[in-house]
């Protein structure tokens, strides 16, 4: 249950306007937006940032979804993880593959350079930092320069893991069927 009060429609101009083509989506004005919106001006600057390391990054989109995907995994966040299965199916992420970041390390879904990513994401997100072996293997598959993306990624999202499981928030009933289905450990 959310341990903070939801922003709710006409309650705050500025939040409405921030949201206005969100309220005729699949699932309207997500969750964690109406948590964040009790400040306008950093909910807009977070989703700006969000939107510049998952779109602007020199990172695929694959790469990126996988990225997020493992670390959500590795903290725990099932709303994270809920809300990026539809564009880690459309970026090439397999079923099989969702249901196997759990054991990333045993699947034979991933390649190599799947692997590389995971091992490095699973490694901020429990870490908050890259071991050795995992700039290893990030190094075999991308040019050390993309680096400081890949952990400006990752570790927005490990903070937005602590802010959604330390507020609560709760998954949408519309995105609870995919953590049914793709949650394991």
């Amino acid at each position: 249950m959310s341990r903070i009060r939801h922003v709710g429609d006409g309650e705050d101009p500025d939040f409405d306007e921030l949201h206005a083509g969100m309220r005729n989506r699949p699932g309207g004005i997500p969750n964690i937006s109406r948590i964040l919106g009790h400040n306008v001006p950093l909910l807009r600057d977070m989703q700006e940032y969000s939107n510049a390391l998952r779109f602007a990054s020199g990172f695929d989109t694959r790469t990126v979804e996988l990225v997020i995907l493992a670390v959500a995994h590795g903290t725990g966040s099932t709303y994270t993880f809920a809300h990026h299965i539809p564009a880690a199916r459309s970026a090439g992420i397999s079923d099989e593959q969702l249901r196997g970041l759990a054991h990333r390390e045993r699947a034979d879904c991933f390649e190599e350079r799947d692997r590389a990513v995971l091992h490095a994401a699973f490694d901020v997100a429990r870490n908050t930092r890259l071991s050795e072996e995992a700039f290893e293997g990030f190094r075999r598959h991308f040019a050390p320069e993309l680096l400081p993306e890949f952990l400006q990624l990752a570790g927005f999202y490990v903070l937005m893991s602590a802010v959604q499981l330390g507020t609560g928030v709760e998954v949408e009933p519309e995105f609870q069927a995919y953590v049914d289905a793709y949650w394991q450990h």
